[in-house]
């Protein structure tokens, strides 16, 4: 998920994901996939479900 130029967006160059995961590295937080049925998102979502995780502190 976080690949750099990876993408299924026609008009996307694929490095939205791979920057947030560098920065979140970078703090000591993480960048976690969530299951979809998880989270209330509605019918017409059709993307990732992704959580920032920030350090405490």
């Amino acid at each position: 998920m976080t690949e750099p130029f990876f993408t299924r967006r026609p008009d996307g160059i694929g490095v939205g994901l791979y920057y947030v995961n560098l920065i979140m590295q970078a703090i000591g937080g993480s960048l976690q996939m969530i299951d979809p049925d998880l989270v209330p998102l509605g019918e017409d979502y059709d993307g990732a479900a992704l959580a920032l995780v920030f350090p405490r502190g």
